[in-house]
């Protein structure tokens, strides 16, 4: 970095060997009102650790190529303590910026919830399996088990109830939250997600009503990052000390209400942004450049011609998918294979075709 460029915290050309989680305490106090528990400060300026991460997620993040406008937009929403709805076409690298910033500021593995039409807040939250309880209760009654009924072992936390977990430590230090796909929801989830993200916080009755002999000095609970077990208060009140820094994808097909978009970071990626850096893309991904391989440059041809036909709608990674076919002497590429061409780029919107008979 020269020092004419401002600082920055997630930077859109990182050419680190490992994460940095460093630069975050740029933005460790955050805004008045998106203060949500005292923690103590890095006072010593100690250096803060890196979470781990899978190599699966470390893998997807690294590769990332994030724009300065993109870059730009994450930050803000580190600082405010904000969440990042994104807005762009499928297929356009939404999902991946979420990796991108685990892996490079070292936030560790980020936990998803993929939204259906059925999706509710509650099932983010947490999860109660009390049929399981009783189940295991009358075994027990029965004389068919008699191993220890502990609360916990019957209750998990969701993604964004993990993400709103206490870190306690020094530091600026968040979980990364994706909420993928979030215009797939019911039309009330996102007025229902208000009050959570505005608060930082919520409450588990079914902790809050335990009797006192069965909670001690806190309960002990599944979380949704691969079930590992933590700790939660007895009055089941969880409130974060580090708001998660939260990605919110959406393909376009709905409108959000004006409450939730106020409380969210805005981001469109228009596909003439990616287009402009599809062959550092694909050189990032597979470590060659259209200007070495003519046989990248026909497909990158062929597939911005398809996208260019009215309605058509491809990924990125169809592209990357026909050259690495094209580039694997297996004899499946998509120059000399009309199928295989048609397949690979086939239009996202197009329906499939039934077959004939």
């Amino acid at each position: 970095m020269s020092a004419q460029e401002p600082a920055q915290i997630y930077r859109h050309r990182f050419t680190g060997e490992k994460p940095d989680p460093s630069p975050l305490a740029l933005a460790e106090e955050p805004p008045p009102w998106r203060k949500f528990a005292d923690k103590p400060l890095n006072a010593t300026k100690r250096k803060i650790e890196a979470r781990l991460m899978d190599a699966d997620q470390a893998a997807r993040g690294r590769n990332y190529l994030a724009d300065s406008e993109e870059a730009k937009l994450v930050n803000a929403a580190l600082v405010l303590r904000r969440p990042l709805l994104i807005t762009g076409q499928a297929g356009i690298g939404k999902t991946t910026l979420a990796y991108s910033v685990a892996w490079q500021l070292g936030l560790g593995n980020v936990l998803r919830w993929g939204i259906t039409s059925r999706s509710t807040l509650k099932e983010s939250l947490y999860h109660y399996d009390a049929l399981a309880r009783l189940h295991d209760a009358s075994l027990r009654k029965e004389g068919v088990n008699d191993a220890k009924l502990d609360f916990g072992d019957y209750f998990t936390l969701g993604p964004l109830g993990t993400a709103l977990l206490p870190t306690g430590a020094p530091g600026y230090l968040p979980r990364v939250l994706l909420i993928d796909e979030i215009d797939k929801s019911d039309a009330d989830l996102p007025s229902d997600l208000l009050h959570v993200l505005e608060e930082g916080s919520f409450t588990i009755p079914e902790v809050a009503r335990l009797p006192a002999t069965q909670k001690g000095a806190a309960v002990r609970v599944n979380s949704d990052d691969k079930a590992t077990k933590v700790d939660i208060p007895v009055n089941g009140h969880i409130c974060c000390d580090d708001f998660p820094f939260i990605i919110m994808t959406s393909n376009g097909d709905r409108d959000f209400p004006p409450a939730f978009l106020r409380r969210c970071l805005q981001l469109s990626i228009p596909w003439e942004r990616r287009a402009a850096q599809l062959d550092e893309i694909i050189k990032q991904h597979l470590g060659v450049s259209s200007k070495d391989d003519p046989t990248i440059t026909e497909l990158l041809r062929l597939f911005n011609e398809k996208r260019a036909e009215s309605d058509a709608t491809l990924a990125i990674d169809q592209l990357l998918n026909a050259i690495f076919l094209a580039r694997s002497g297996a004899g499946v590429s998509p120059l000399e294979h009309q199928g295989i061409k048609e397949a690979i780029f086939k239009s996202l919107s197009e329906s499939p075709q039934a077959p004939t008979v």
